[in-house]
């Protein structure tokens, strides 16, 4: 939470996947990976280890209930 009183915005998380990578090249999951491939088009990447194969969970919190539009790794408390 620090982190994000500090920042006053919200904070992305995201497995990045780049457009003009070769197919077998394209996800990135290592944030040194990552920062290299967006070099200085984002202000900041900030590493937490290497991330996961496994698909993420995506919850739309745009409604006043959320709700899952793809189950993955995760779960909703």
């Amino acid at each position: 939470m620090g982190l994000l009183e500090a920042m006053g915005e919200p904070l992305l998380s995201t497995t990045l996947k780049l457009p003009d990578f070769h197919e077998d090249e394209a996800i990135l999951r290592d944030p040194e990976d990552i920062a290299a491939a967006v070099d200085k088009r984002v202000a900041v990447v900030l590493g937490c280890g290497v991330g996961s194969d496994e698909v993420s969970t995506i919850v739309d919190f745009t409604a006043d209930e959320p709700q899952i539009t793809r189950q993955g790794a995760g779960e909703l408390r």
